[in-house]
């Protein structure tokens, strides 16, 4: 993790006692309590507390490894079916990621407040979701239509940006060479076709129904195959090691 993406992430995430986690857990995260073996997973280079209160919400999160239209379709469209913004959230997985989470730094046992929204792709990465831009088209990896948007030279600025760069890109001349650019132009021409087709076309593709999303709470969050989830609300952060040691006392109180 770069030092700048450090303290954007330690703007919204508050270092908390053991005490007072558990005590946020018994009030706040009743469904999780009840789960607490089998917990949520996140890895996290920039986190050192043993627990901590992160408020996903007041983040602003772009995607770190790869362009950000997705998280701008994703932001613009979602919201209306009940699901978190992807540039405010947290992103985490289920109990099955924990090996994958690992990968991404010191893994805490997560647990979002109860009735917190939660997006859930169908895969243990939303990178393996598959697009389908047009009608009949081929499913295609998520990235690829990231690494179109870029060639062509796609404003990221904002959702309107990007799509007023479209609509740009549509009613230019056709292109004439080879290159990377002038292919991803070609493929987004014919794609939309027209201007008007672009709102209709990206909400559909981008849709929960063809990206193989589901929103849950921590009541509902599978525990057989590995999903990636998002969250943007409170959650209480356990490192694995103290995630243990609460484990073990709260079954000595009785309390699980």
């Amino acid at each position: 993790m770069r030092f700048k993406e450090y303290l954007e992430e330690a703007k919204h995430r508050t270092d908390i006692s053991v005490e007072k986690a558990i005590e946020l857990l018994k009030e706040h995260c009743k469904d999780g309590l009840k789960n607490i073996e089998t917990p949520c997973w996140r890895g996290s280079k920039g986190a050192y507390e043993e627990a901590y209160i992160i408020h996903a919400e007041k983040g602003n999160r772009e995607s770190k490894n790869t362009t950000n239209y997705y998280t701008l379709i994703m932001d613009h469209f979602l919201p209306a079916e009940g699901y978190p913004l992807r540039s405010k959230a947290m992103i985490f997985g289920n109990y099955p990621q924990h090996n994958y989470v690992s990968s991404f730094g010191n893994v805490y046992a997560v647990f979002p407040f109860d009735g917190v929204k939660i997006g859930m792709c169908e895969d243990f990465d939303l990178w393996k979701t598959k697009i389908s831009i047009g009608n009949n088209a081929e499913a295609i990896d998520i990235t690829y239509w990231n690494d179109i948007f870029e060639h062509a030279r796609v404003d990221a600025s904002s959702y309107q940006d990007m799509k007023n760069s479209l609509i740009s890109i549509i009613n230019a001349s056709d292109p004439t060479g080879s290159g990377n650019k002038d292919f991803a132009i070609s493929k987004i021409k014919e794609i939309f076709g027209k201007p008007q087709n672009i709102e209709m076309m990206l909400k559909k593709a981008y849709s929960p129904e063809d990206m193989g999303l589901k929103l849950v709470t921590s009541k509902n969050i599978p525990k057989g195959e590995r999903h990636e989830l998002w969250v943007s609300g409170k959650c209480v952060a356990l490192s694995q090691a103290t995630w243990e040691k609460v484990v073990k006392q709260l079954k000595e109180e009785n309390a699980i």
